[in-house]
Protein backbone atom coordinates (compact mmCIF):
# COMPACT_ATOMS: atom_id res chain seq x y z
CA UNK A 1 0.00 0.00 0.00
CA UNK A 2 2.70 2.55 0.88
CA UNK A 3 4.75 1.21 -2.44
CA UNK A 4 1.98 2.84 -4.48
CA UNK A 5 1.53 6.02 -2.21
CA UNK A 6 5.15 6.60 -3.04
CA UNK A 7 4.87 5.96 -6.77
CA UNK A 8 1.68 7.82 -7.01
CA UNK A 9 3.40 10.84 -5.03
CA UNK A 10 6.75 10.65 -7.31
CA UNK A 11 4.30 10.67 -10.26
CA UNK A 12 2.19 13.85 -9.41
CA UNK A 13 5.74 15.29 -8.69
CA UNK A 14 6.86 14.52 -11.87
CA UNK A 15 3.70 16.30 -13.70
CA UNK A 16 4.22 19.06 -11.47
CA UNK A 17 7.94 19.52 -12.81
CA UNK A 18 6.78 19.23 -16.14
CA UNK A 19 4.22 21.76 -15.62
CA UNK A 20 6.22 24.30 -14.21
CA UNK A 21 9.06 23.62 -16.69
CA UNK A 22 6.63 24.29 -19.23
CA UNK A 23 5.20 27.67 -17.79
CA UNK A 24 8.41 28.64 -17.69
CA UNK A 25 9.46 28.17 -20.93
CA UNK A 26 6.27 29.92 -22.11
CA UNK A 27 6.88 33.00 -19.92
CA UNK A 28 10.58 33.02 -21.37
CA UNK A 29 9.26 32.58 -24.73
CA UNK A 30 7.11 35.54 -24.10
CA UNK A 31 9.37 37.75 -22.72
CA UNK A 32 11.98 36.79 -25.36
CA UNK A 33 9.28 37.86 -27.78
CA UNK A 34 8.57 41.49 -26.25
CA UNK A 35 11.95 42.20 -25.99
CA UNK A 36 12.34 41.68 -29.89
CA UNK A 37 9.43 43.63 -30.89
CA UNK A 38 10.72 46.10 -28.64
CA UNK A 39 14.26 46.30 -29.97
CA UNK A 40 12.57 45.59 -33.78
CA UNK A 41 11.95 49.52 -35.35
CA UNK A 42 8.80 49.57 -36.86
CA UNK A 43 8.69 49.69 -40.21
CA UNK A 44 6.78 52.68 -41.34
CA UNK A 45 5.14 53.86 -44.28
CA UNK A 46 5.59 57.53 -45.50
CA UNK A 47 2.53 59.44 -46.44
CA UNK A 48 2.14 62.68 -47.16
CA UNK A 49 -1.16 64.68 -46.92
CA UNK A 50 -0.94 66.22 -50.24
CA UNK A 51 -3.91 64.79 -51.90
CA UNK A 52 -6.14 65.03 -48.37
CA UNK A 53 -9.09 66.97 -48.01
CA UNK A 54 -7.15 68.78 -45.36
CA UNK A 55 -3.85 68.98 -47.01
CA UNK A 56 -4.29 73.32 -47.58
CA UNK A 57 -5.57 73.62 -43.45
CA UNK A 58 -2.66 76.00 -42.55
CA UNK A 59 -3.63 75.41 -39.13
CA UNK A 60 -2.47 72.15 -39.00
CA UNK A 61 1.10 71.63 -37.56
CA UNK A 62 3.01 68.62 -37.44
CA UNK A 63 5.46 67.59 -35.00
CA UNK A 64 7.97 64.22 -36.35
CA UNK A 65 8.25 62.23 -32.78
CA UNK A 66 11.58 61.25 -32.02
CA UNK A 67 12.29 63.20 -35.06
CA UNK A 68 11.61 61.82 -38.81
CA UNK A 69 12.17 58.33 -37.26
CA UNK A 70 10.60 56.60 -40.20
CA UNK A 71 13.41 57.16 -42.50
CA UNK A 72 16.58 58.01 -40.19
CA UNK A 73 17.48 56.57 -36.39
CA UNK A 74 15.19 58.54 -33.20
CA UNK A 75 16.38 60.83 -31.09
CA UNK A 76 19.83 61.10 -33.36
CA UNK A 77 21.03 64.28 -35.23
CA UNK A 78 20.42 62.59 -38.76
CA UNK A 79 16.37 62.23 -37.56
CA UNK A 80 15.85 65.92 -37.35
CA UNK A 81 18.02 66.97 -39.84
CA UNK A 82 15.62 64.75 -42.32
CA UNK A 83 12.56 66.61 -39.82
CA UNK A 84 13.76 70.12 -41.06
CA UNK A 85 14.61 68.70 -44.90
CA UNK A 86 10.49 67.60 -44.99
CA UNK A 87 9.30 70.59 -43.66
CA UNK A 88 8.01 69.97 -40.03
CA UNK A 89 6.66 72.26 -37.91
CA UNK A 90 7.82 70.92 -34.90
CA UNK A 91 9.96 67.70 -33.41
CA UNK A 92 9.86 66.43 -30.57
CA UNK A 93 12.71 64.78 -28.38
CA UNK A 94 13.12 62.62 -24.79
CA UNK A 95 16.44 64.15 -22.92
CA UNK A 96 18.25 62.69 -19.31
CA UNK A 97 21.33 64.14 -17.80
CA UNK A 98 24.53 62.26 -17.75
CA UNK A 99 26.81 61.68 -14.42
CA UNK A 100 28.74 64.49 -15.37
CA UNK A 101 25.93 67.11 -16.27
CA UNK A 102 25.42 66.69 -20.42
CA UNK A 103 22.25 66.34 -21.43
CA UNK A 104 21.40 64.06 -24.06
CA UNK A 105 18.57 62.59 -25.99
CA UNK A 106 17.39 59.02 -25.60
CA UNK A 107 13.87 57.54 -24.98
CA UNK A 108 15.39 54.83 -22.71
CA UNK A 109 16.86 55.17 -19.50
CA UNK A 110 18.93 52.55 -20.79
CA UNK A 111 21.10 52.63 -24.21
CA UNK A 112 21.06 49.29 -25.03
CA UNK A 113 18.04 49.89 -27.31
CA UNK A 114 19.75 51.95 -29.56
CA UNK A 115 23.16 51.70 -29.23
CA UNK A 116 26.07 48.75 -29.06
CA UNK A 117 26.64 49.52 -25.32
CA UNK A 118 24.25 49.07 -22.20
CA UNK A 119 23.89 51.02 -18.78
CA UNK A 120 21.84 53.73 -17.78
CA UNK A 121 22.36 57.13 -18.96
CA UNK A 122 22.06 59.27 -15.67
CA UNK A 123 24.78 56.82 -14.46
CA UNK A 124 27.60 56.90 -17.47
CA UNK A 125 29.63 60.17 -18.59
CA UNK A 126 28.96 61.95 -21.73
CA UNK A 127 32.44 60.98 -22.37
CA UNK A 128 31.71 57.51 -21.88
CA UNK A 129 28.75 57.69 -24.06
CA UNK A 130 30.65 59.23 -27.01
CA UNK A 131 32.37 55.85 -27.23
CA UNK A 132 28.94 53.94 -28.07
CA UNK A 133 27.42 53.97 -31.94
CA UNK A 134 24.06 54.11 -32.48
CA UNK A 135 23.13 50.45 -34.24
CA UNK A 136 19.16 50.13 -34.17
CA UNK A 137 16.64 51.96 -36.21
CA UNK A 138 15.11 52.70 -39.60
CA UNK A 139 17.95 54.02 -42.63
CA UNK A 140 20.36 52.37 -39.96
CA UNK A 141 22.40 51.77 -43.34
CA UNK A 142 22.47 55.20 -44.15
CA UNK A 143 23.75 56.91 -40.97
CA UNK A 144 26.27 54.23 -39.79
CA UNK A 145 28.59 56.38 -37.77
CA UNK A 146 25.62 58.09 -35.71
CA UNK A 147 26.54 58.91 -32.25
CA UNK A 148 24.55 59.90 -29.34
CA UNK A 149 23.12 63.60 -29.97
CA UNK A 150 23.23 66.29 -26.84
CA UNK A 151 20.24 68.27 -26.31
CA UNK A 152 22.27 71.33 -27.01
CA UNK A 153 23.21 69.72 -31.03
CA UNK A 154 19.24 69.04 -31.31
CA UNK A 155 18.23 72.57 -29.99
CA UNK A 156 20.61 74.09 -32.58
CA UNK A 157 19.34 72.02 -35.69
CA UNK A 158 15.48 72.71 -34.70
CA UNK A 159 16.81 76.69 -34.60
CA UNK A 160 18.27 76.19 -38.13
CA UNK A 161 15.35 74.56 -39.78
CA UNK A 162 12.97 76.85 -37.61
CA UNK A 163 11.08 73.73 -35.97
CA UNK A 164 9.54 74.46 -32.71
CA UNK A 165 11.66 72.01 -30.06
CA UNK A 166 9.38 69.99 -28.29
CA UNK A 167 11.36 68.59 -25.21
CA UNK A 168 10.29 65.88 -23.16
CA UNK A 169 11.42 65.44 -19.58
CA UNK A 170 11.37 61.97 -18.82
CA UNK A 171 10.71 60.27 -15.25
CA UNK A 172 12.02 62.46 -12.28
CA UNK A 173 14.79 62.91 -14.67
CA UNK A 174 16.71 65.79 -12.29
CA UNK A 175 14.08 68.23 -11.64
CA UNK A 176 17.08 70.66 -9.76
CA UNK A 177 19.33 71.19 -13.15
CA UNK A 178 16.25 72.36 -15.63
CA UNK A 179 18.10 75.76 -15.07
CA UNK A 180 20.96 74.46 -17.80
CA UNK A 181 18.02 73.26 -19.96
CA UNK A 182 16.38 76.89 -20.02
CA UNK A 183 19.57 78.30 -20.55
CA UNK A 184 20.43 75.87 -23.69
CA UNK A 185 17.15 76.68 -24.92
CA UNK A 186 18.10 80.64 -24.78
CA UNK A 187 21.74 80.18 -25.96
CA UNK A 188 20.35 78.13 -28.96
CA UNK A 189 17.84 80.59 -29.43
CA UNK A 190 15.82 77.56 -30.23
CA UNK A 191 11.79 78.02 -29.97
CA UNK A 192 11.19 75.55 -27.07
CA UNK A 193 7.87 73.74 -26.33
CA UNK A 194 8.65 71.43 -22.85
CA UNK A 195 6.67 68.32 -22.15
CA UNK A 196 6.13 65.50 -19.54
CA UNK A 197 4.15 62.61 -18.15
CA UNK A 198 5.01 63.86 -15.16
CA UNK A 199 2.92 67.11 -13.73
CA UNK A 200 6.28 67.50 -11.31
CA UNK A 201 8.44 67.90 -13.98
CA UNK A 202 6.37 70.55 -16.01
CA UNK A 203 5.62 72.50 -12.32
CA UNK A 204 9.53 72.54 -11.96
CA UNK A 205 9.76 74.31 -15.41
CA UNK A 206 6.99 76.76 -14.64
CA UNK A 207 9.17 77.63 -11.08
CA UNK A 208 12.14 78.77 -13.70
CA UNK A 209 10.29 80.20 -16.78
CA UNK A 210 6.69 81.39 -15.72
CA UNK A 211 5.76 82.02 -19.38
CA UNK A 212 7.79 78.87 -20.91
CA UNK A 213 4.91 76.94 -22.93
CA UNK A 214 4.10 73.09 -21.65
CA UNK A 215 2.46 70.06 -22.54
CA UNK A 216 0.63 67.61 -20.05
CA UNK A 217 1.03 64.54 -21.81
CA UNK A 218 -1.14 61.92 -20.77
CA UNK A 219 -2.66 58.65 -22.17
CA UNK A 220 -6.67 58.79 -21.29
CA UNK A 221 -8.57 61.87 -21.31
CA UNK A 222 -10.34 62.71 -18.11
CA UNK A 223 -11.22 66.04 -15.85
CA UNK A 224 -8.57 65.99 -13.86
CA UNK A 225 -6.04 66.16 -16.24
CA UNK A 226 -7.59 69.64 -17.96
CA UNK A 227 -7.91 70.46 -14.57
CA UNK A 228 -4.02 70.12 -14.28
CA UNK A 229 -2.78 71.68 -17.05
CA UNK A 230 -5.08 74.98 -16.29
CA UNK A 231 -3.30 75.33 -13.03
CA UNK A 232 -0.12 74.83 -14.63
CA UNK A 233 -0.63 77.91 -17.01
CA UNK A 234 0.21 78.28 -20.58
CA UNK A 235 -0.19 74.24 -20.64
CA UNK A 236 -1.89 72.26 -23.51
CA UNK A 237 -2.90 68.67 -23.18
CA UNK A 238 -1.40 66.33 -25.67
CA UNK A 239 -3.06 62.98 -25.26
CA UNK A 240 -2.54 59.50 -26.88
CA UNK A 241 -4.70 58.94 -30.34
CA UNK A 242 -4.79 55.47 -29.61
CA UNK A 243 -6.75 55.16 -26.76
CA UNK A 244 -10.19 54.48 -28.43
CA UNK A 245 -11.92 55.89 -25.36
CA UNK A 246 -10.61 59.41 -25.34
CA UNK A 247 -13.07 59.81 -28.94
CA UNK A 248 -15.71 58.40 -27.12
CA UNK A 249 -19.12 60.41 -27.05
CA UNK A 250 -17.83 62.30 -30.26
CA UNK A 251 -14.92 63.51 -28.40
CA UNK A 252 -16.61 65.15 -25.56
CA UNK A 253 -13.65 65.26 -23.94
CA UNK A 254 -11.17 66.09 -26.58
CA UNK A 255 -13.35 69.25 -27.43
CA UNK A 256 -13.34 70.40 -23.96
CA UNK A 257 -10.07 71.09 -23.63
CA UNK A 258 -10.62 73.80 -26.44
CA UNK A 259 -13.55 75.06 -24.48
CA UNK A 260 -11.59 75.27 -21.50
CA UNK A 261 -9.22 77.65 -23.43
CA UNK A 262 -6.51 74.68 -23.48
CA UNK A 263 -4.84 73.49 -26.25
CA UNK A 264 -5.03 70.20 -27.74
CA UNK A 265 -2.50 68.05 -29.08
CA UNK A 266 -2.40 64.24 -29.92
CA UNK A 267 0.13 61.74 -30.28
CA UNK A 268 1.25 59.33 -32.44
CA UNK A 269 -0.48 59.71 -35.43
CA UNK A 270 0.67 57.58 -37.86
CA UNK A 271 -2.24 57.64 -40.27
CA UNK A 272 -4.78 59.85 -42.45
CA UNK A 273 -7.93 59.41 -41.06
CA UNK A 274 -7.36 59.67 -37.64
CA UNK A 275 -5.42 62.84 -38.20
CA UNK A 276 -8.54 63.65 -40.08
CA UNK A 277 -10.97 63.06 -37.57
CA UNK A 278 -8.73 65.18 -35.01
CA UNK A 279 -8.67 68.05 -37.36
CA UNK A 280 -12.76 67.80 -37.15
CA UNK A 281 -12.36 67.49 -33.50
CA UNK A 282 -9.77 71.04 -33.10
CA UNK A 283 -6.97 69.18 -32.50
CA UNK A 284 -4.48 70.74 -35.11
CA UNK A 285 -0.83 69.94 -33.47
CA UNK A 286 -0.02 66.45 -34.17
CA UNK A 287 2.33 64.27 -33.29
CA UNK A 288 3.53 61.54 -35.91
CA UNK A 289 6.38 58.93 -37.04
CA UNK A 290 5.71 59.09 -40.17
CA UNK A 291 3.25 61.49 -42.07
CA UNK A 292 4.29 64.72 -43.91
CA UNK A 293 2.98 67.78 -45.39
Amino acid sequence: MQEAVNKNKKKITAIALAVIVLVGAVTLGVVLKKQHDYNTPVQYEVKTISFTSFAYNKDLKLVAHRGFRAIAPENTLSAYTCAGVAGYWGAECDTYRTADGVWVLMHDADIKRMTDGRGKVEKMTYEELKGFKVDNGNGLENYPDEKITTLEDYLKECAAYKMKAFIELKGENNTGHYDEIIELVKNTKADAVYISFGAENLKAIRALDEKAPLFYLVHKLDDKVIQTAKELGNCGVNFNADVKDNFKDDGKLIKKISEEGLTAAAWTVDDLETMEKLISYGVLIQTTDCITY
